[in-house]
């Protein structure tokens, strides 16, 4: 899941999704570019989002949880667990100016799986 909340005043928005394969880049891009759009700022608040920006603080607070996956004998949910890590590392890292991605829950593959 994702909860994006903003220093503006709109609502917090919440995202969840079911990703099963490494297929799934342009979702998560898409999730991101609509929680941005969602909190975008108006005209009105232009210049207080400028100083907000100049104090080093991003526009948008991105607070993901990841759960699922199990320890399977392909190895499968290991890989798509470290496949989804990296594409968010790697979204946080091309969005870095316009908001700041903190991932709060992690419980995946063989964490959590208790092995029955």
């Amino acid at each position: 899941s994702i909860q994006s909340i903003s220093s503006g005043q709109s609502p917090t928005l919440f995202s969840l999704a079911h990703i099963d394969g490494s297929l799934y880049s342009e979702c998560l891009m898409e999730m991101i570019e609509i929680h941005v759009r969602h909190h975008q700022l108006d005209e009105e608040r232009e210049e207080e989002n400028a100083v907000y920006q100049k104090r080093g603080k991003a526009k948008l607070e991105l607070v993901i949880d990841i759960v699922g996956g199990f320890d399977d004998d392909r190895g499968a949910s290991t890989q798509i667990s470290s496949w989804l890590l990296e594409a968010l590392a790697h979204l946080a890292e091309d969005h870095q100016d316009i908001l700041n991605m903190n991932i709060r829950t992690c419980a995946i593959s063989y964490l959590n799986d208790d092995g029955n």
